[in-house]
């Protein structure tokens, strides 16, 4: 869990593929892919001021990865 000014990113455990984090808003969930661009997968209500999470993704892709392949094998 890493949280910022606006939401919180996510891994939960036994979750479907692809391998993604959810980011929680107080309005709205994100679903976006770990590695590659950091494409959005999913989504409910209005996302906004996520651009330092998805950042964040971005720039902790191997740490993530590794995260997800623990929590779902």
């Amino acid at each position: 869990m890493k949280r910022f000014a606006n939401c919180t990113v996510y891994i939960y455990g036994e979750d479907h593929n692809p391998p993604h984090v959810h980011i929680r808003g107080p309005d709205f969930l994100l679903l976006v892919e770990i590695g590659g661009k950091g494409r959005i997968i999913g989504r409910t209500g209005k996302a906004r001021d996520v651009e330092e999470a998805i950042a964040w993704i971005k720039a902790n892709t191997a740490m993530l990865l590794d995260l997800w392949k623990d929590l779902n094998p």
